[in-house]
Order: structure tokens, then C-alpha cells, then sequence
């Protein structure tokens, strides 16, 4: 019987990368964003309705997202939710953004990062952007309503309505009328 349930996988994650190759030929928009999107929505936790996917996205332990309402995951985004992460509704991520809720350690015996995984939860609030390039690593929170500029690194948490800049550096309110938006890519 244990034969059968690994045949039965292999089956199951060969279908699933043939549907990958062939919903990447379609190309950028709506409908081959939105079919991409139900691919993943297959894979994923929990999702929510209206999920946009762009081309070349490659998610780890699709089992362990959460994903709201009207998300876009942008082209060449590379996500890892082995320890976790959740999107809020009404999100935007631009390409190549990174998301790793894990990370390696480093084990002096053997002098190399093959130990042990160790991490913990991502979340991305509701309302947020995060620009081309940004990383947001294991345990990070981003707050609700955030922009996070392009090639920003986010490695602690970030409260709602924020502008962010570089490493983890807060610049102003999203509502602050007085300053330039920061975001990029999509």
C-alpha cells in the first residue's frame, strides 16, 4: 500500500508541473495571470477569491500559505512558506519579490548551512505593496496598508501605514501627503 500512495504522489506532483510549464506559456494579464492564480489557489492552504498570478512563480510548501482576497503575486516571485506565511486581502507584490519563512543554521561540526531549517511565520497585511526586488524574511510582520519600496529588505516587524526604504527603515505614514511614493515594479 505504501507503494501506491508514492506512485500516487509522483502522479500528482508530475501533473502539477506539466499545468506550470503550460500555464506559463500564456502570457501577462488578466486571463493567464488568473489561470495561474487557480493553479495555485489548487496548491495552496487557505485562498482567497481572485488570485493573480504572474509567470515564472515559484512557491515552496504551497500547504502552508494563507492568501486573501484580490492578491497579485508578481513575475519571478520565489516564495518559502515552510514555516508559514500569510497575505492579506488586497495585496500587490512586484517582480522578483522573496519571501522565506525559513531559514538555514549553521552547524560548526560540519562547517556548512545544511543543519537544521529553523524559522517561523511571515505575514503581509491587508492594503500592501511590496515592490520589485523586496525580501521579507522568517518572523518579519508587515503591517497592514504598507509600501514597501523596491529592493527593501524586511527582516523585523513593520506597523500599519508605513513607508519602507532600504533595511527595515521607516520613512513616513502612506499618508503623508508631503512625500514621494518609494514603491516599484509590477
Amino acid at each position: 500500500m505504501v507503494w501506491l500512495k508514492k506512485v500516487m504522489w509522483l502522479i500528482k506532483i508530475s501533473m502539477i508541473g506539466i499545468a506550470e510549464g503550460v500555464l506559463n506559456i500564456l502570457p501577462e494579464g488578466t486571463y493567464g495571470d488568473l489561470a495561474r492564480g487557480q493553479l495555485l489557489k489548487i496548491q495552496v492552504g487557505i485562498c482567497g477569491r481572485k488570485l493573480r498570478v504572474s509567470r515564472n512563480v515559484k512557491v515552496l510548501n504551497a500547504k502552508g500559505m494563507v492568501i486573501g482576497d484580490n492578491v497579485y503575486i508578481g513575475y519571478g516571485t520565489w516564495m518559502n512558506a515552510q514555516f508559514g506565511i500569510e497575505i492579506g486581502n488586497n495585496t500587490m507584490f512586484g517582480p522578483y519579490v522573496i519571501i522565506a519563512s525559513g531559514n538555514h543554521t549553521f552547524t560548526h561540526e560540519s562547517m556548512s548551512f545544511y543543519g537544521e531549517s529553523k524559522g517561523a511565520l511571515v505575514a503581509i497585511g491587508s492594503g500592501c505593496w511590496l515592490g520589485g526586488g523586496a525580501v521579507v524574511t522568517s518572523a518579519a510582520k508587515v503591517g497592514n496598508c504598507c509600501l514597501v519600496a523596491a529592493n527593501s529588505v524586511i527582516s523585523k516587524n513593520i506597523p500599519d501605514n508605513s513607508k519602507v526604504v532600504g533595511c527595515n527603515k521607516i520613512i513616513s505614514s502612506v499618508f503623508d501627503s508631503d512625500t514621494t511614493p518609494t514603491g516599484g515594479g509590477n
